[in-house]
């Protein structure tokens, strides 16, 4: 009697088992169809190429179409610019001198900061550029930003959460 049950057992067991493996060798990863969500890309300081920022809460990467790459930093005479563009769009950021690392506020006289939409251009009213990695000797240039900008309609667009990691050229 305790064999036939001990077998009864080692069956179900046997059985559970084996619908487990079916179960689990049996379902497949589906493919998702969604494209992956942007994201704004991390603050590093390694010189990576990378940008990003939020216009008017909305994540706004650069992307370039050969032979553009879709961003450029430039450091010359001592000032620098940084400029990133995805279709129709530009982010261009300038400030003179450039120095070393530390905080630098973007105002509206000197045109620091501008975002373009097609053809309507929207100029800094107010707003900080943040460096914080000037490295001379490996060219790198990295940072964080915002600013507020208004167009000629006076429409206003926030630039937020903004962010750089890139190699400058002289």
């Amino acid at each position: 009697m305790k064999k036939q049950k001990f077998k009864k057992i080692q069956k179900l067991s046997f059985l559970l088992l084996a619908f487990c493996f079916l179960l689990t060798t049996g379902m497949q990863c589906k493919k998702s169809s969604e494209t992956p969500k942007d994201v704004l890309p991390a603050e590093t300081q390694t010189g990576k190429g990378t940008f990003g920022c939020l216009v008017n809460g909305e994540i706004w990467l650069p992307k370039g179409n050969f032979p553009y790459a879709g961003l450029t930093s430039i450091i010359q005479f001592g000032g620098f610019q940084i400029m990133a563009s995805k279709d129709k769009q530009y982010i261009s950021i300038a400030k003179n001198p450039i120095e070393k690392a530390g905080e630098f506020p973007l105002n509206t006289f000197d045109k620091d900061a501008l975002f373009t939409n097609k053809e309507d251009e929207y100029k800094c009213i107010e707003g900080i550029l943040t460096i914080t990695k000037y490295d001379k000797t490996n060219q790198i240039i990295s940072g964080s930003f915002w600013f507020n900008a208004k167009n000629s309609s006076g429409e206003i667009i926030k630039i937020t959460e903004g962010r750089f990691d890139d190699k400058y050229t002289n």
